[in-house]
């Protein structure tokens, strides 16, 4: 797993957006749709996480998962108005003859000397089979009759059919239309993409810490930092007092899946000599190698291992106030 680099530029965010991508990462939502007879679907927890109308929130989650901080998952697919788009609309069954609505379904018998059809309890009488036309004892099924299926009748102009014709009836916009001929809504669920999101949630947090050391001494974040060497060095945190003949410890936070990398206490420890820093802190989120413990170790690197940047607080200014008297 590749370490996300924090010494990079903030993402250009609303803050808006920002904190309610936050909240969404922290509480490992998966954004899910409901479906509505109104709107057809909505993202509920979403709407009241981002303090957005149904269809704000759509497009909003739609903006977001183009800029990448969502992973679309199809969900369901709806089907949509012709005429208005709207969702909530009716089955409706008519006849293909006739296009009466006035329809019923039933087993179909077929009595093979009058030719008649017709539904199966139309037959029964005192619990034997008797043809309604002819008045006919049918005893031998597959000689006197057979059962012909479960069909469809119009009760207006009497014909059987095997299917009916499917129509939409849209409640909106009071029109009907063939099922065939309406529209195909996809409907998807968002899952966090947490790479892209780290970066935006770990600025939020960085604020955070940011706003407590403030309370006893200058902080700045994103820290550029020319070097002995002429090279300019960027730091998550540089610290310092007011005296501008003053010490400074500069910080970096790193956050991976897997267990941080040697590679990430070199790197700091290069930096650090080259500003002449008199102290420096690693932040590793949730933890290091051992090997690159023990690295850190050598080189003097004060860590601090967390599950979260905010836990890092209290360690981080217990280790500039032994350094900044």
């Amino acid at each position: 797993m590749k370490n996300l680099d924090l010494s990079s530029e903030p993402i250009p965010l609303p803050i808006n957006d920002r904190l309610a991508l936050t909240v969404i990462f922290n509480r490992k939502l998966r954004i899910i749709p409901k479906l509505d007879t109104e709107a057809g679907y909505r993202y509920p927890e979403a709407e009241e996480i981002f303090g957005l109308s149904d269809q704000e929130t759509i497009e909003k989650l739609e903006h977001l998962s183009k800029l990448g901080f969502f992973e679309r998952a199809y969900y369901i697919t709806l089907l949509k108005c012709l005429s208005c788009g709207g969702f909530k609309m009716l089955l409706v069954l008519r006849c293909p003859k006739c296009n009466s609505p006035n329809i019923l379904k039933g087993s179909v018998l077929r009595h093979y000397k009058c030719g008649l059809d017709g539904f199966e309890e139309e037959f029964i009488k005192e619990g034997a089979y008797i043809c309604p036309r002819c008045n006919t004892n049918l005893d031998k099924p597959g000689v006197d009759f057979k059962k012909i299926g479960v069909w469809y009748k119009c009760l207006k102009c009497g014909e059987f059919f095997g299917e009916p014709l499917e129509k939409l009836y849209c409640f909106k916009c009071d029109k009907e239309f063939l099922k065939e001929d309406c529209v195909l809504q996809p409907v998807w669920g968002y899952d966090i993409n947490e790479n892209r999101l780290k970066n935006v949630i770990l600025d939020i947090e960085l604020e955070t810490v940011k706003k407590y050391l403030e309370e006893q001494w200058n902080v700045e974040l994103f820290s550029k930092v020319k070097g002995d060497s002429g090279i300019e060095h960027m730091f998550t945190f540089r610290i310092f007092t007011k005296n501008p003949l003053s010490d400074e410890v500069v910080v970096d936070v790193e956050y991976s899946k897997s267990p941080i990398s040697q590679d990430v206490v070199m790197k700091l420890f290069a930096k650090k000599v080259d500003v002449f820093a008199v102290d420096s802190v690693l932040i590793a989120i949730p933890r290091l190698e051992d090997g690159a413990r023990r690295l850190s170790d050598r080189y003097g690197i004060k860590v601090i291992e967390v599950e979260s940047l905010k836990d890092a607080i209290e360690p981080l200014k217990e280790i500039v106030k032994r350094v900044l008297r």
